[in-house]
């Protein structure tokens, strides 16, 4: 049976409206999320020179993972960018029509990101989960979602793991290495009504994390999706999990409230954490060539869906 995860407390300092995209950068041990909301990056660092940081993005900046030059990668309205490592931002074209917005990302076992969409208002169901390739060109993974959201990947066997917020589904894909090809998506995992799978975050003990939007929880299923554990969180509208690699801590994010009548207490978004018995493990980093930071190829072949 799996040991009690609670005693969370709040690690983020500062005011937020709907925090995504958590992550520990493996390197400098540096927690980072995006504010949807209001279009901020945000650093959390905790050594000698350590303190929370909050920079302008741009607006709905939903994704944001570290580069190996301390630079990011990331996702705001229809495009897709880069932060260098010396704040200067540049875009890919547009790659969605003006009705959607990309949300949640992942960096896959080769280095490719792995990136949704949702509407900006009442879904059409079509929204997207692209593959960005190596060479810039796009490949659309599935476009029939209600809300494309939470998107991890198990290290050793490369399986990708995406939610859709909607339909209360996680999926499954499996890569087949050789050929850098991902197979049929599976129902790994459905939830009931009334629960809404938001940001997820894979154990190196085979377990995958998943936050439940508008319950104050987070679930955590075993490697044949069978949920074993519901723990508690501060935060009723958890948004974004992220494990530890160093020390297996787990990391929540979540939403300011009240918001969409759930509830009438006021709280405002942001980080908060709590030992745990899972396991990180150190993401990939994106492998796009250096000189293709510019976005120039990166979305080369426009998808606009």
């Amino acid at each position: 049976m799996p040991r009690e995860i609670a005693d969370f407390h709040q690690v983020s300092k500062l005011d937020y409206g709907l925090v995504e995209s958590l992550r520990v950068n493996p390197r400098t041990g540096c927690v980072s999320w995006v504010d949807i909301e209001i279009g901020t990056l945000s650093t959390l660092s905790t050594g000698v020179k350590g303190g929370e940081e909050r920079v302008n993005l741009l607006p709905h900046a939903s994704f944001a993972e570290s580069l190996p030059e301390l630079g990011y990668v990331f996702a705001a309205g229809q495009h897709l960018g880069v932060r260098d490592e010396t704040g200067n931002v540049s875009l890919s074209p547009t790659l969605l029509s003006p009705g959607r917005r990309f949300n949640d990302g992942a960096i896959d076992k080769l280095g490719r990101l792995v990136i949704g969409s949702m509407n900006f208002d009442n879904s059409d169901n079509k929204n997207v989960l692209l593959l960005v390739e190596l060479d810039g060109a796009i490949t659309v993974l599935d476009s029939d979602l209600g809300l494309s959201n939470g998107i991890v990947v198990a290290p050793e066997t490369g399986a990708l793991f995406s939610v859709d917020t909607l339909r209360r589904t996680v999926y499954r894909r499996d890569l087949d290495i050789e050929t850098s090809v991902y197979g049929p998506r599976q129902v790994f995992a459905a939830f009931d009504p009334g629960e809404n799978p938001d940001g997820i975050a894979y154990s190196a003990t085979g377990h995958l994390v998943v936050a439940l939007w508008g319950s104050a929880a987070v679930a955590i299923l075993d490697a044949s999706g069978r949920e074993v554990q519901r723990v508690s969180v501060p935060p009723v509208f958890a948004t974004s999990v992220c494990i530890r690699p160093d020390t297996g801590a787990l990391l929540v994010g979540g939403a300011s409230q009240p918001r969409e009548k759930l509830t009438t207490a006021t709280m405002t978004g942001g980080v908060w954490e709590a030992e745990s018995w899972l396991e990180g493990y150190p993401v990939t980093t994106w492998s796009q060539p250096r000189n293709d930071y510019t976005m120039i190829k990166l979305g080369s072949q426009r998808v606009i869906v």
